[in-house]
């Protein structure tokens, strides 16, 4: 029968494992949005639309930018957090 120190240490890790795939699909779809909304603006300024409709999807890209900014730390520092658990966890075994 596993121990209670055992099934506890695996449920830490399945939860760290897991946050980093969601930041990992986090990731790709604020890359694929980010990617769409330059290609909108591009659009937009061929069009030589109003200048409203560009600042507002210029707006919105800055956006993503920055969202897509902060969910790449936050993948950085979960996977940190992941190194640092495994690190630990070959020290107790």
């Amino acid at each position: 029968m596993p121990s209670a120190v055992g099934v506890d240490l695996n449920k830490k890790l399945t939860v760290k494992v897991n946050v980093v795939k969601r930041y990992a699909k986090e990731i790709a779809y604020y890359r694929k949005e980010h990617s769409e909304q330059d290609a909108k603006i591009t659009g937009l300024r061929a069009q030589e639309c109003c200048p409203h409709d560009l600042a507002n999807q210029v707006a919105v890209g800055k956006e993503t930018e920055a969202v897509l900014n902060e969910c790449q730390t936050r993948y950085k520092e979960a996977c940190d957090d992941l190194r640092d658990f495994l690190v630990q966890g070959r020290k107790v075994l």
